[in-house]
Parts: structure tokens; C-alpha cells; sequence
């Protein structure tokens, strides 16, 4: 089970290792992510930027900051480079407490375009305790990405 970001108190969606989603029972206080290996894949379905483990590492810390801008930055950093394997870290994003936080981190769903991302857009579309704005984001997505 994931963590949420430091100073969090919505609840958010979280998946298992296996990629399933449910809610969030309890609040973390803590960040802990999980591995995200860099993509240097030439022949990956979609085109992504190449993260190094040090960029990796900057953006792990970013997501763990207590300034709002800060974690914005990473969650649209995680966007741009549709890695799926990031997709747990955006995650995240939506238990964040700002508003932007969270939408940054639908629109990153948006842009990975994976089964599993597609799986909390479902959820944050589903959750009635969310902003309309955010939901609707987060339906607009799906209406994308559904075969």
C-alpha cells in the first residue's frame, strides 16, 4: 500500500502492487515511494523522456515537500514523461490537500494513458467527496483513453 504526501488529509485512491484500486482507509504521514525505473526504452509504446537516477531522486524529494508549487512542479514533471512506472508517485498527487496538486495529477494520469492510470481516473471520477472540477477533468480523460 502507498503512502500519501507529508500533510495530507484527503483521502485518495491507492492500488496495490498488482495494479487493483480501493480507498484509502487511513491517512500516512509519510511519503514512501516505490522504485521508478528510468525509461530508456527506444521502442516504448509512447514517446517518454529519459529520467536518470538523479532526476529521479529530485523529483521523489520534490514530491515530498511541504511547499504546495514545489510538489506541483514534480506531479507535472511525472506528467510530461508518461512513465508508467511513475504512475504510483502521481498517485499520490491526488490525496494532495491543494487543489492544483490534485488536478496536476489527473491531467498526469491523463497523459500516461496505462491500464493502471486509467484505474484511478476511474476512481477519482467516482469520488463524490472530490471536486466537480477534478472529477470532471478526470472524466474528460476517460472519455480519451476508453477504446
Amino acid at each position: 500500500m502507498l503512502g500519501s504526501l507529508s500533510g495530507c488529509d484527503r483521502p485518495s485512491p491507492t492500488s496495490d502492487w498488482a495494479g487493483r484500486v480501493g480507498p484509502v482507509t487511513a491517512r500516512q504521514t509519510d511519503i514512501a515511494l516505490p522504485t521508478v525505473a528510468p525509461a530508456r526504452s527506444p521502442g516504448a509504446a509512447s514517446p517518454a523522456r529519459t529520467f536518470d537516477s538523479a532526476s529521479l531522486a529530485v523529483l521523489k524529494e520534490a514530491l515530498a515537500s511541504k511547499d504546495y508549487a514545489t510538489r506541483l512542479v514534480a506531479v507535472e514533471a511525472l506528467g510530461e514523461a508518461k512513465l508508467d512506472s511513475a504512475v504510483p508517485w502521481v498517485e499520490h498527487a491526488l490525496g494532495d490537500t491543494e487543489h492544483d496538486v490534485r488536478m496536476a495529477g489527473v491531467e498526469a494520469l491523463d497523459r500516461v494513458h496505462s491500464p493502471r492510470a486509467r484505474a484511478l481516473l476511474v476512481t477519482v471520477g467516482d469520488d463524490m467527496t472530490e471536486e466537480l472540477d477534478i472529477r470532471a477533468v478526470a472524466a474528460g480523460a476517460l472519455i480519451r483513453t476508453t477504446p
